[in-house]
Order: structure tokens, then sequence, then C-alpha cells
């Protein structure tokens, strides 16, 4: 968010500046962008190079576009549909979704100081939206981001820096992937409507200024952040995991799973130990469950009791299933001792830290689940 100390804005023939005694939350949607001017002055393209590096590697794969659609919100697909009505060409849809956001939103340079006056400041932008029409740059990234997503392309709220004529703040816009690339908008910059002294202006055209703009020129004032290769990371890799819910651990990785596919193996499990849900209540289904984004975790009931570690502050041990015998009982094999700068270990005890019993693993058994502590002497 950046602080101005001097923001003049021009509305029709109305010029409204402000002192420079008074400081306005105003992100990015600065003098250039409001008063539509777009010769901003920059002595060089500080920020192109990390930007086609980030782009350079940016995923397009099935798999990451699938998490980048995400599940769409009822209330924003209704609206989606709203703005798209009658238009068939998918990049006129994502430029039909990008005017509208920064034609129906305004920019709010309110601070904690400012008396709302207008009574529809609170006002949803639209029903369900869970948005006002009055926000932040991370406002009006988040409803554009949503509102493609609800229009079934995928897209992504961006974070980084941006820059016109002072110093470089934090700054986000959205990425929209559309006829087999990524485009870039900045819906906050394209708005030229604001909230003001607890007022909203009249409403504004939007401008198409910072929309698809090549990369050459948009880098001349945006620089993209971490965020953009976290996503990417984040995003489904194809997998399907099969997970031990009692110690939360992942047993297999299966990769490459076709989207929507139906799991054609048991991948060496039992079928009736298959589960769609950690609490194993859901048997899961090889005829209807498919695999995808939002479905790409199989829960495997195990048997046997589980063992966890506590170190308490000491080196890593894993947890570990111990298999009964025909008793109900059964021996935990010793790990080995973890270690601690400035202490020594002395052995694990059962049932919390303070129990001063050791536990005997070559004689003692257990019969149901427990957490083991490790006992420490200072040296």
């Amino acid at each position: 968010m950046m602080m101005k100390k001097l923001l003049t804005v021009l509305v029709a023939t109305t010029a409204i500046t402000l002192s420079s005694t008074i400081a306005y939350a105003a992100d990015t949607a600065t003098n250039a962008s409001l008063n539509g001017n777009t010769n901003v002055s920059v002595s060089a393209n500080p920020y192109y190079a990390n930007n086609l590096k980030a782009v350079a590697n940016e995923r397009t794969d099935a798999y990451a576009l699938a998490s980048y659609k995400g599940t769409p919100i009822p209330a924003y697909v209704t609206q989606a549909n709203l703005i798209t009505a009658g238009i068939t060409n998918d990049y006129d849809k994502v430029k039909a979704i990008h005017d509208w956001v920064a034609t129906n939103m305004y920019y709010d340079f309110s601070d904690r100081t400012t008396v709302v006056v207008d009574k529809a400041a609170d006002t949803e932008l639209f029903p369900g939206s869970g948005a006002l029409k009055r926000g932040l740059c991370g406002n009006f990234a988040g409803v554009t981001t949503n509102l493609m997503r609800a229009a079934g392309f995928p897209a992504k709220q961006v974070t980084g820096g941006a820059k016109d004529v002072g110093d470089e703040e934090a700054h986000d816009w959205t990425e929209v992937y559309v006829d087999g690339r990524w485009v870039f908008m900045d819906t906050t910059w394209d708005c030229k409507n604001f909230f003001m002294y607890g007022k909203f202006s009249n409403k504004i055209k939007c401008t198409e200024t910072y929309f698809d703009m090549p990369i050459d020129k948009w880098s001349r004032t945006h620089r993209l952040g971490i965020n953009l290769a976290d996503q990417d990371k984040a995003a489904w890799n194809g997998s399907v995991y099969f997970i031990d819910p009692k110690q939360g651990t992942v047993l297999q990785e299966v990769k490459n799973i076709p989207i929507d596919s139906l799991l054609t193996s048991n991948y060496g499990y039992k079928a009736s130990d298959l589960y769609s849900d950690a609490k194993l209540t859901i048997p899961w289904s090889f005829a209807t469950n498919k695999i995808n984004v939002g479905n790409n975790r199989v829960f495997v009931k195990t048997s046997g009791f589980t063992v966890k570690f506590d170190s308490r502050g000491g080196s890593v041990v894993n947890s570990v299933t111990v298999t009964p015998e025909a008793s109900g009982r059964g021996k935990v094999a010793e790990p080995t001792a973890p270690t601690k700068d400035g202490y020594t270990f002395l052995g694990w005890a059962v049932g919390n830290p303070y129990n001063s019993v050791l536990w005997k693993f070559d004689t003692n058994e257990i019969s149901y689940d427990v957490t083991f502590y490790a006992k420490w002497k200072a040296n």
C-alpha cells in the first residue's frame, strides 16, 4: 500500500488537489493512472529482466490451469454470465470482465479519520459477492480474478511491486490465461473512479491502458513478486496421494494421473481400506470418484497403532506404526536416540513429558496409539 502525500485527481473538468499535509492510502492508483497519463516518466526499465525470467517459467500445463480455475463462487458465476452475455469470443469476454470491474469499482482513498457520508459506501458490488464496490488494489485484483474464474478462465492474483513517479510500493493485479497465453491486466490502474471524503465520485468509463500490455511496457511500472512462482509450486502437479490419516503422512504418491480420470488400480492397498475422507467414513468409489485438482487424496485405513515421538526440542524422530500380535498388543522398536545441544538423552517416557518412568522397549507393549516424550538432562 502506497501512502501518497499529494494526489491530483481529474474527473471530467473538476480537479481536486489534496494538501501535502494529508496522507491517503492509495497504493498505486496514482497521479499518472488517474489522470490518464500513460507517458510515465521512468529513466529505465528496471523490472524487465526480473519479469522476463518469471514469465518464462510460468506454468501452462493442464494441471496448473485446472488449479487456477479453482471452484467458481456461484454469485460470481451469475455476474460473469451477465457481463459476458452475447459475447462468443474468449478474449472479448476477458476484456469485458476487465472493463466491468474497472468501471464499476471505486478506488478507496479514505483513511481512519474519514467520515463516511454516502449511505451506499458499504454496498456490495453485486449480490453475494462479499466485496464492496470501493476498495484497494487487492480488492480490485481479487474481484477480477474471481470473475475470470467464474467465466471459466484460469486466473491468478499477482502480488509484486509497482511505481510511476515515486518509490516502489506493494501492489496487486491479475493474470488470466486466454488464447493460449497469460494476459496481464491491472483493473486498479485502469479505474478512474474514487471514493474520497466519504463520497463516491461520478462513475467514469475505465481505460484499457493496462489491459494486455506487452511485457516490455508493463515492466516499466510493475515488478512481479515471488508469489507468482510460489503459486505455480503450489498448483496441482497431477499426482494422487495415498494418505495415512492417523499419522497425517503420505504413504504413496502416484504421478501423472489424467485429469478427471478414475483410479484403475488399488496400488497395493485393499480396496476396502480406501476412503474419500480423513475420518474414514466414506468408502472410495472406483466407479465415480474422479481425480482432479479438488479430489486427489485417497485416505488409507491402516491396521496397527500409531506411535509418535516428541523429542522436545531435540532432533526429529519419525512416527511409526506397530502391528499388534494375536493378543492385541505389540512392541515398539526402539528408535535411534535423538540429540540436543547441551543435553544428554536419558530415554523415552509415555503419557506426558513429566513422567519419570522410562519405557522399556525390550519388554513393554502397547495396545493403543501412544506418544513418547524424550527425557533430557542438562550437561
